[in-house]
């Protein structure tokens, strides 16, 4: 689930020459640089059902979206500055607390 893009596979996939594929996916699944932004692969969605259909077949549930993941987070409530309801949080830009909470967050939301 923290592997490669819907993307990047469609573009293996669908536009590499078949003796090349797994030397690419290996390629990429061993690199722990991720990739560049490619671009727009018109077979993505191809690729994101077939995914979501091995996921339900093996786990038996629909595969989560984005915004299932992100709902997941925990509550922000930085333990050094509090949290006022009506006023939000009262951190600055170099609350550690808040900048791991983002990275968390951007972390689930690209799965």
């Amino acid at each position: 689930m923290e592997g490669l893009s819907f993307r990047l596979i469609a573009l293996i996939e669908f536009h590499s020459k078949k003796e090349d594929r797994e030397q690419k996916f290996e390629k990429y699944i061993s690199s722990e640089k991720k990739p560049r932004n490619i671009g727009h692969v018109k077979e993505e969605s191809t690729v994101k059902e077939g995914v979501g259909l091995i996921y339900q077949a093996i786990l038996r549930k629909s595969m989560p979206t984005k915004e299932d993941l992100f709902s997941t987070l925990k509550p922000y409530n930085c333990p050094n500055h509090g949290y006022d309801p009506i006023h939000g949080w009262d951190c600055d830009e170099g609350c550690d607390y808040l900048k791991r909470f983002w990275i968390e967050a951007d972390h689930k939301l690209k799965a």
